[in-house]
């Protein structure tokens, strides 16, 4: 039950990280094009959509 515990923390803690590093590239690709959402999605090859979903889950309550 200890190992499941541990995976389950280390899972976690990995879509943390990545949420958080994620986070970050999109507000520096965001910036690099003047925050025009269409060339900041462009690239990392998202869909625009996606892109805005991120942004407004990036946003604080």
């Amino acid at each position: 039950m200890e190992h499941l515990d541990l995976f389950k923390d280390r899972a976690r803690l990995h879509d943390e990280l990545l949420s958080e590093i994620e986070h970050v590239c999109i507000d520096e690709i965001l910036s690099r094009c003047q925050y025009n959402q269409a060339a900041a999605a462009r690239i990392p090859g998202m869909a625009l959509k996606t892109l805005r979903s991120k942004i407004t889950q990036s946003v604080p309550d």
